[in-house]
């Protein structure tokens, strides 16, 4: 289930997943997301039920749609602490991710996906996803590949070797084709890999 929960101290929206069956599986957004989003997609509430609805695609696609695992937009200056605070860089970001597993876990295999029951949290900044984005890509579309990029850093991906940015970005370009109808020239690890090359 994804449903739309307030953040704590009202600053941002959570698109939690949950693995209850018990509980309904209507989405329903918080003036809180509207807020963080407005200014940036035309209908707030429409794009972030078109987000919950992609990451439920790309987490049936990655065997991992029983787990939980929470999307939170924040403001600039949230994200910026948790840079800060995580990484040891005092400036805002446009994601970040912060998976369950250890760094030593592979990415999720079938053994792991089956003993895994929460893949962690991404964070979002609208401001900074507004500020970085391709201006001939709408803000929904570049949202999406940032959710993408977030959820697979919580599936054990990661971009620092040149052999695991490629295996990154064909998966980014997979998801985002078959679940987003985005094109796959916009993922966050193809940019990174075109720029060094």
């Amino acid at each position: 289930m994804l449903r739309f929960l307030r953040g704590v101290g009202g600053s941002h929206t959570l698109i939690k997943s949950s693995t209850s069956s018990a509980t309904s599986s209507t989405c329903s957004s918080t003036a809180s997301s509207v807020s963080l989003l407005q200014g940036y997609v035309e209908d707030s509430a429409k794009t972030i039920t078109s987000l919950s609805t992609f990451l439920q695609c790309c987490r049936k696609k990655l065997h991992v749609e029983k787990h939980d695992m929470s999307v939170s937009f924040v403001a600039i200056g949230e994200m910026q602490e948790l840079n800060n605070t995580f990484r040891g860089i005092d400036e805002p970001t446009d994601v970040l991710s912060f998976p369950f597993m250890d760094d030593e876990d592979d990415k999720l295999s079938t053994s792991l996906s089956e003993s895994v029951l929460d893949l962690g949290d991404v964070y979002i900044c609208p401001e900074e996803v507004a500020s970085r984005k391709n201006p001939n890509t709408s803000m929904e579309d570049e949202l999406k590949v940032i959710v993408v990029h977030g959820l697979l850093h919580l599936c054990g991906f990661d971009h620092k070797q040149d052999h695991e940015a490629k295996e990154m970005a064909s998966m980014e370009e997979q998801l985002l084709s078959k679940c987003g109808n985005v094109s796959p020239k916009i993922s966050l690890v193809s940019k990174a890999i075109s720029t060094f090359q």
